[in-house]
């Protein structure tokens, strides 16, 4: 008898156990012996909830909210908790990402006041989870590594190195994911765990079927299919059917690949799981279309379009934001919350100790001046803040001026040098005709001299211009804008002031743009301004380096790269430069973090070009670097 049929039975067993107990049984909580076994029963509809969570998404959900009611009948804390988490799990699987995250961060808000560790890094696993499939692999990956930090039970533990793995395959550092893919097969395997084994073998599959070796692939994949087939596990037998039909379809078998995803959707459609629909409608089109069948190709084309409005739109991602914005008010209200209870303790103790109301003033008078000092000490440090962002501007203005000034002299000097030889030039030709000579020779370099001084003209003219831009102060009015326009100008800049101030480093720029690149809706002065700062901070890594290396060995690089990808506007600005430790990655957009030495930089920078991307623009900022080799920033706009 398998997992499923056994639970089933409890649920028959259990279920009129809790519907037969008379009204007293809920009435009287004093009654241990009958607390004990209400316990147990939600701790029952719990277990039957998480093993049908695949299978029957729909009687899971229900026999968790059966165990949340029971639980918060009798205030069973850890009951509510787990119910929620369950509740949350059903909803994940029938892609119901809202509420999915709604009841993983109600579960983590239980469990974190009874300090329970597993529980804990249960709802951080379902959170990592929701946010993973909305996009947000950053925020997930927190999520997931924090699962770990909690030292959960070896199998939670598995669970979270599995996914951080995943993760790591999402952004193609494969070489990460495959170390934590293995470490969770690896416990699984000891605790012959079959559902965790046919996970990881699920995982690593889809690992070497991003690296496109497909081969190793369809190994993995079909491994795991033998396992799923035997547990009777309705998702996972679609998910897997799902990725062999795909990879199928990458080696040309074609035929093989229909018969796989015509089942992986019957199974799908069997248990409402919205995403995997999703997926298997999309690789279906696909495959028909490569059989020249354009017209079911088209047919499974339009499903897939219509599934995946479905599961995830903008209001979608607005609302899960929002209930994660709430869920963090509420906390840090109920800390406020607290904090006042504890101070009024305070203030009543001391009044019952002192016994006089004399004390009771001094202590009135002693809180108010404290009170009032810690606003001026606030409000000081508020001012230093000011002072010190305004310090930032001006101190970036006066070194981008200075730069330019520089960068201006040598142009000007051209023309005024080539002037005066001009001058002499066209008063010796008047010199020498009254001579037979032919004054070609002399005709000859006054043209080169005017051909030089329109050069240095122009030069001079093109400076100037990118200096107005990037000094013009914003209007914050949206225009469309050319982000190939913008980035060059940033790199005229900051290219500029690199050959004033070093004959040491001048480090090779590469562009490379896209040119049907689609304009954008921006505060065009604004957004140059981040493309400047990042380019600058590109700039002075390969700088650095280059006085920590060998120049015979090293070549100072920076590459600029824009391409319309996945329906957004992708700026790339990659150095090979020292590279960021992964210790001080999480700070680096962070106010007042620097890594500078003091006196370079306030740490204000990249914060800035944090708010001006993603606060004001709505656009995206990633960073990836490994210390001593690269640093690499990814910025995203929504297309206007």
């Amino acid at each position: 008898m398998n997992a499923t049929k056994q639970f089933l039975l409890i649920s028959l067993f259990v279920l009129p156990i809790s519907l037969a107990l008379p009204s007293c049984v809920w009435e009287n909580r004093s009654q241990a012996p009958k607390t004990v076994i209400t316990h147990a029963m939600v701790d029952s509809l719990n277990d039957i909830a998480w093993t049908l969570r695949h299978n029957n998404p729909d009687l899971s959900m229900k026999n968790a909210e059966n165990a949340l009611r029971h639980a918060e009948s009798i205030e069973y804390k850890s009951g509510i908790g787990w119910s929620h988490r369950n509740i949350s799990v059903a909803h994940f699987v029938q892609g119901n990402y809202v509420d999915a995250l709604s009841h993983a961060l109600e579960s983590a808000k239980i469990f974190e006041p009874l300090d329970d560790s597993e529980g804990l890094a249960a709802a951080d696993i379902n959170i990592g989870l929701v946010y993973w499939q909305t996009r947000d692999f950053d925020t997930a990956l927190e999520y997931f590594t924090q699962a770990l930090d909690r030292n959960p039970p070896e199998e939670l533990s598995a669970v979270a190195s599995g996914n951080i793995g995943l993760l790591y395959a999402e952004m193609e550092k494969f070489d990460l994911a495959l170390p934590y893919m293995h470490k969770a097969l690896d416990v699984f395997r000891r605790r012959k765990d079959t559902l965790g084994i046919s996970t990881q073998y699920n995982n690593i599959g889809w690992v070497y079927q991003l690296k496109k070796e497909y081969s190793t692939a369809l190994t993995w994949y079909r491994n795991c299919l033998a396992l799923r087939e035997d547990m009777g596990d309705t998702r996972r037998l679609s998910s897997i059917l799902l990725s062999i039909g795909g990879v199928l379809r990458e080696m040309g078998r074609h035929d093989e690949a229909v018969k796989h995803l015509l089942r992986s959707i019957s199974l799908s459609e069997d248990i409402g799981a919205k995403k995997q629909l999703e997926e298997a409608f999309e690789e279906l089109s696909m495959t028909y279309a490569d059989l020249g069948n354009f017209r079911s190709a088209y047919e499974y084309h339009t499903r897939y379009s219509a599934m995946k409005d479905s599961v995830l739109n903008e209001s979608t991602a607005l609302e899960l934001t929002k209930k994660e914005a709430a869920f963090r008010i509420e906390k840090h209200e109920q800390e406020m919350l607290l904090l006042k209870k504890s101070n009024e303790l305070q203030q009543i103790i001391m009044i019952a100790v002192s016994g006089g109301l004399l004390l009771f003033v001094i202590f009135s008078i002693v809180v108010f001046l404290g009170y009032r000092e810690k606003s001026r000490v606030n409000r000081k440090l508020h001012e230093m803040q000011e002072q010190l962002i305004v310090n930032e501007k001006l101190a970036s203005l006066g070194q981008i001026t200075a730069r330019i000034a520089h960068e201006l002299k040598n142009p000007l000097n051209f023309i005024n040098n080539f002037a005066q030889v001009s001058l002499e030039l066209i008063e010796e030709m008047r010199e020498e005709q009254s001579d037979s000579s032919d004054p070609a020779i002399l005709i000859h370099d006054v043209e080169q001299a005017i051909e030089k001084i329109h050069e240095h003209g122009n030069r001079a003219t093109g400076i100037i211009k990118s200096m107005m831009m990037h000094a013009r102060s914003s209007s914050e009015e949206r225009q469309v804008t050319d982000i190939n326009s913008l980035l060059t100008d940033a790199v005229q800049l900051s290219t500029h002031g690199v050959h004033t101030d070093s004959t040491i480093c001048k480090p090779d720029v590469e562009l490379k743009l896209e040119s049907t690149l689609p304009v954008i809706n921006s505060v065009p002065q604004d957004v140059s301004r981040a493309f400047l700062n990042i380019i600058n901070n590109a700039v002075d890594a390969v700088c650095e380096r280059v006085s920590m290396e060998d120049s015979s060995t090293y070549t100072p690089l920076v590459r600029i790269s824009t391409r319309f990808r996945n329906g957004m506007v992708e700026i790339r600005i990659w150095d090979n430069g020292i590279g960021i430790p992964d210790d001080i990655r999480k700070s680096i957009f962070e106010p007042f973090f620097t890594t500078k030495p003091p006196g370079r930089g306030t740490g204000l920078g990249l914060s800035i070009c944090y708010d001006i991307i993603v606060k004001k623009h709505g656009g995206e900022l990633r960073l990836e670097s490994e210390k001593g080799k690269f640093t690499e920033f990814i910025i995203s706009f929504r297309p206007a």
